[in-house]
């Protein structure tokens, strides 16, 4: 693999930036408006989440940190407390390319219902601890979509 600016001069692999003073840090997340769940035959699949992050220029960038999201009931409100937490962790090289999408500039999480039983209306909360110690929030009520 050949060196760049993103990569280690020696061996060619994917360098961690720790300047946390970097001009391109991600200033503001979302949860993009193309998140949704996946309903075959009446039934939710998978929740399918895009995050989306911007620099104080506010053009689209990576992240690297600490993500969590939280899956609610929006019909019954926030009292009724969380019903799962996933974790991705962003600061991995490998799970960080493996997450992005190059083509709508989007973190892709894909949840799996499991035994768990996804609400109508499900709202998603993330909360992102990015490794400059910057925090941010954004939720979202998901959107039903077709496989």
């Amino acid at each position: 693999m050949k060196p760049g600016p993103w990569r280690d001069e020696a061996t060619g692999t994917p360098a961690l930036i720790t300047d946390a003073a970097w001009l391109y840090w991600p200033r503001v997340m979302r949860i993009h408006p193309l998140s949704r769940m996946l309903i075959v035959h009446g039934e939710t699949r998978q929740l399918e989440i895009r995050v989306e992050f911007r620099d104080g220029d506010g053009h689209t960038s990576r992240a690297m940190g600490v993500m969590t999201l939280s899956l609610f009931d929006d019909d019954a409100g926030p009292q009724a407390g969380s019903l799962a937490q996933w974790r991705v962790d962003l600061r991995d090289g490998d799970e960080n390319a493996l997450r992005f999408d190059e083509v709508l500039r989007t973190y892709l999480v894909r949840l799996e219902p499991g035994a768990l039983r996804f609400p109508a209306r499900p709202l998603i909360h993330a909360a992102f601890e990015s490794a400059d110690g910057a925090f941010f929030e954004h939720h979202l009520v998901l959107r039903a979509g077709g496989e």
